[in-house]
């Protein structure tokens, strides 16, 4: 990616998705969805339960 911010961006598309797959009483919705490593391996970000579901209810 270009960017850290467009890795983010990506990384927040991709657990919006994944919120479509989970089952509210089924599914645990705590915890992260989607990390964002770097070349090596290193955390940069985690993107969480929480902040997909806002990210969603804010996108067009």
């Amino acid at each position: 990616m270009p960017s850290l911010e467009d890795a983010r961006e990506e990384a927040v598309r991709c657990a919006i998705d994944l919120l479509v797959d989970l089952q509210p009483g089924t599914d645990d919705l705590s915890g992260w969805l989607v990390r964002l490593r770097d070349e090596n391996g290193e955390l940069l970000y985690a993107i969480d339960v929480q902040e997909a579901e806002a990210a969603r209810l804010t996108r067009p």
